[in-house]
């Protein structure tokens, strides 16, 4: 990969995001039932999952694939209604294969090349003649000290959001104490007194942490909290209403996401 191909794998990235974008926005558009506006409006919403688990008559409730698993398999106690539409499920494999080439697209050309010459020295000189792998641990404690202060903010803010979605999903996880049970409980407790759906808005927080991290200086970093920014919005939007439908007793205070805003 040439030095070229670091702002060329950007701009389509950023194309990428918009066009993933753009379809959440229309989605919360009021598009006459006449124009289809039903069919319109179910099929963007089943893209703006993200592949979130739905169930089949209601919208339910960013970093690593293997949490996502454990927390899929010791957490959350999913009806036995629950499925995922396969567009959702496409759409979150597209998802988390684009967000981390967008937060490393400004290294990645420079990593690539690392690994070409690394790999033709490896070819030229055999295995018997490459210097044998030895491990400095104070070697791994120099990148630490050339951090600047906006990759130590960005790196507070991403724990603080990260320990407030691990509890938000820990109160999800407890409501269904029975598998086979479809019972719905109201969540409290942590940031669902402010919001209905506090995870959301604590992987907002932590995305926000790796923008600040990032220095703000990638383009494709911006369109990438965007759509995480629309998508997130519409789905805790659809959540907050089926919320207010489910439960007479629904405090009317709460937030969808983002309190005093929306």
């Amino acid at each position: 990969m040439d030095t070229g191909s670091g702002p060329a794998l950007q701009y389509l990235l950023c194309l990428a995001w918009v066009a993933a974008t753009l379809p959440i926005a229309a989605a919360a558009l009021p598009i006459p039932r006449a124009a289809g506006g039903r069919f319109i409006h179910g099929l963007l919403c089943t893209f703006s999952s993200r592949g979130k688990t739905v169930r089949p008559s209601s919208s339910s409730s960013s970093k690593a694939v293997l949490r996502r698993l454990y927390e899929t398999e010791h957490v959350f106690h999913y009806s036995p209604s629950a499925r995922m539409h396969i567009i959702g499920y496409l759409t979150g494999i597209i998802y988390y294969v684009a967000a981390p080439l967008s937060l490393a697209s400004s290294c990645l050309p420079e990593a690539i090349q690392y690994l070409r010459y690394q790999i033709a020295e490896f070819i030229v000189k055999g295995r018997a003649r490459m210097p044998d792998l030895a491990i400095d641990p104070s070697h791994l404690l120099k990148p630490l000290l050339k951090l600047g202060w906006c990759q130590w903010i960005g790196a507070v803010i991403f724990i603080w959001g990260s320990l407030h979605q691990i509890h938000c999903h820990a109160i999800l996880g407890s409501l269904r104490e029975h598998k086979d049970s479809d019972e719905y409980v109201i969540p409290c407790g942590d940031w669902f007194s402010r919001v209905s759906c506090p995870h959301y808005l604590a992987e907002l927080v932590i995305y926000c942490g790796m923008l600040i991290a990032s220095g703000g200086s990638d383009i494709s970093v911006w369109f990438l909290y965007l759509f995480v920014i629309t998508n997130l919005s519409f789905a805790a939007v659809q959540t907050h209403k089926w919320y207010l439908q489910k439960f007479e007793d629904y405090p009317r205070s709460r937030y969808a996401i983002i309190p005093f805003v929306c």
